[in-house]
């Protein structure tokens, strides 16, 4: 039986927030709305918001990232080169060398993701 990850809806109908995440969630971090015609804080992703993103990109449903399912979360992310990104993602997380991020390399991708510092704009 193959572990799952939660997946996360696209039911976001604000034009400047990432598609992996819910105006809740933002809500929560940035007060009552976001407004994004105002200057306001930048703020970091969690690491566990980070997790979030990668879950959701899990497109097949397997438990493993691919570098096409990579490419997209860090898309997701407002990556400026996403593709490269994804490569350089695989060749610090991927220890097997397969080509793929399972879930025991998965906290080796959030770490380095975090480390980049993707922010909230």
């Amino acid at each position: 039986m193959q572990a799952s990850w939660d997946h996360y809806s696209d039911d976001n109908d604000d034009p400047f927030l990432p598609k992996c995440l819910d105006k809740s969630l933002c809500k929560g971090i940035l007060g009552a709305t976001l407004n994004h015609k105002k200057q306001g804080p930048v703020l970091a992703f969690t690491e566990e918001e980070l997790r979030n993103v990668f879950r959701r990109y899990d497109a097949d449903g397997d438990s493993h990232l691919n570098k096409q399912e990579l490419k997209n979360a860090f898309t997701s992310l407002g990556s400026r080169f996403p593709g490269f990104r994804a490569s350089l993602a695989l060749l610090h997380a991927d220890k097997n060398r397969n080509g793929l991020i399972d879930q025991t390399e998965f906290e080796t991708l959030v770490k380095y993701t975090f480390k980049r510092g993707y922010k909230y704009r």
